[in-house]
């Protein structure tokens, strides 16, 4: 998440937090749609939700928390639109009925089929180990005999950085630390920490692994 100063920080906080409740009313539509469908009734009135996400997104001096995490870990429509399904369970006490309503009344939780059905985006390989929500731990899928039916909730860390409140990651605790970074005062030093610098760009595509060799640990 880039830095901010304060008062920027604040203001990306209140918009952050804005987006965030557009994204998750958004898929509450999406879910009243598809449980109105299988009670055979009228669809519930739409709302420009793209519009207003849009708009939002204008006013912030960097991009808001969902979108960061989508393109740091590459993920796809359906892939955000499933992460936005488990958020909805953190953010109202009824998703649960709601789930239930829009999917198979025996599972009151969100799940790979739920999404399948309430995205209009496709769902090919999502569920795999290596796909980028399972491979990156940003959602748990709980012990169940069917993968499609297993509930699925999203990742501590996952919720906190999405609200604008980045943490480390439990799992990490006790393992990582941060540390100061060193003064580079060698002119060589200097002179490789650029070239390091230049090819880590931001635009890239893909970034290089970088080995460092020799015994000053400090560089």
């Amino acid at each position: 998440m880039v830095a901010l100063n304060g008062i920027e920080e604040t203001n990306w906080r209140t918009a952050n937090s804005t987006y965030l409740d557009l994204a998750v009313e958004q898929m509450r539509q999406k879910l009243e749609y598809q449980a109105a469908q299988n009670l055979y009734q009228p669809p519930p009135e739409s709302y420009d939700f793209e519009a207003e996400l849009a708009r939002v997104r204008a006013t912030m001096s960097e991009p808001p928390a969902l979108e960061q995490l989508c393109s740091a870990f590459n993920l796809n429509a359906f892939e955000r639109d499933l992460l936005i399904l488990c958020l909805g369970t953190e953010w109202y006490a009824n998703w649960g009925d709601l789930c239930a309503s829009a999917g198979n009344s025996l599972f009151n939780f969100p799940t790979w089929s739920l999404a399948c059905s309430a995205s209009s985006h496709s769902s090919k390989g999502a569920a795999t180990l290596d796909a980028p929500l399972r491979q990156w731990n940003l959602i748990k899928v709980e012990s169940s005999p069917s993968l499609q039916y297993a509930p699925l909730r999203i990742n501590e860390w996952t919720l906190h950085y999405l609200t604008g409140y980045p943490c480390l990651d439990e799992e990490l605790m006790g393992v990582v630390k941060p540390v100061e970074g060193a003064e580079v005062s060698v002119p060589s030093h200097q002179r490789l920490a650029q070239k390091m610098a230049a090819l880590w760009d931001e635009d890239a595509p893909s970034q290089p692994i970088i080995q460092l060799c020799g015994i000053d640990r400090a560089c």
